[in-house]
């Protein structure tokens, strides 16, 4: 009988679109959108970076000429800057079902940023 792994997704962080139009209206860019996000979580890092670099709009900082423009052109920017806190903001819920007890080892050994609870064998 062969057993094969499985992964689920069952949990992730989601906007809170009124809140977030809120703080948009309090720093005075109330049109910004990242309409090419695929998912509240790319959106949210999105946010949090444009947080971190006053950059929803050049007017915002002083030292900007320009902005990334587009979730994904963003998002590419920030991993390349290893600014890694940006994307901590998201959290995601994961299943891995059927998967051995090596991978499970692996998976705790380097788990930074993780929470990881297991199935007890006992």
């Amino acid at each position: 009988m062969e057993i094969k792994p499985r992964v689920f997704l069952i949990g992730e962080t989601r906007i809170r679109y009124d809140e977030l139009a809120a703080y948009l209206e309090h720093i005075g860019v109330p049109d910004w959108d990242s309409p090419s996000a695929n998912s509240d979580a790319e959106q949210l890092a999105e946010v949090y970076g444009r947080i971190c670099y006053k950059s929803f709009d050049v007017s915002l900082n002083p030292n900007l000429t320009r902005i990334h423009t587009g979730n994904e052109a963003f998002l590419q920017n920030i991993i390349k800057q290893r600014h890694g806190s940006v994307l901590e903001s998201i959290q995601t819920n994961w299943v891995f079902a059927d998967v051995s007890r090596v991978l499970c080892m692996e998976l705790i050994r380097h788990r930074a940023g993780c929470a990881i609870s297991q199935e007890s064998l006992r």
